[in-house]
């Protein structure tokens, strides 16, 4: 899933990402504009890339190890395994977007809080998961916790874009 959000999301985030800091400053509705449209351009981009590999998955793993010892069951089970990692590919990417201005000289305990608590969350959510599904369980915690890390990393930049503070959005989110 990283290569495909860095593929997405880098580009507009080189984009987005110095818009909403440069008009932070100036025009807070402005920034909150940029981040917001950038972040719908990352999910419908995304989405529409997860949506594909979803559809097509047991072709795609298919093609991609056919060659080996996969049989029908191997493929099913790898299968099983790679659409809920897909589902990580819409929120890497929103965390691509928010790369660049979490990352700004003045918000760089943001940046840190938002992948602290990613890692965190990682391992609470694949210990639970884990005991009750298995392998699939761990996949699915790796899914939720970039979802966690999005979601924390677009609150704090739309407080920051309000003008609220960031270590009051931690707080609240």
């Amino acid at each position: 899933a990283s290569p495909l959000s860095r593929l997405i999301g880098r580009p507009i985030s080189l984009v987005t990402g110095p818009r909403f800091i440069e008009h932070r400053a100036s025009s807070r509705s402005a920034a909150k504009m940029h981040l917001l449209k950038g972040m719908a351009w990352a999910i419908l981009l995304s989405g529409i890339a997860s949506a594909i590999i979803t559809l097509f998955g047991p072709q795609i793993v298919t093609i991609l190890y056919r060659g080996g010892r996969f049989d029908d069951a191997s493929i099913r089970s790898t299968t099983s395994l790679l659409i809920p990692m897909v589902w990580s590919i819409p929120p890497a990417t929103m965390l691509w977007i928010a790369l660049i201005p979490l990352l700004d000289h003045r918000k760089i305990h943001a940046a840190a809080t938002v992948y602290c608590t990613g890692y965190i969350s990682h391992i609470l959510f694949s210990a639970v998961l884990c005991r009750f599904f298995g392998i699939s369980g761990i996949v699915w915690a790796y899914t939720f916790s970039v979802i966690v890390q999005a979601f924390l990393g677009t609150v704090l930049l739309i407080n920051d874009a309000s003008g609220a503070s960031a270590e009051g959005a931690a707080c609240a989110a």
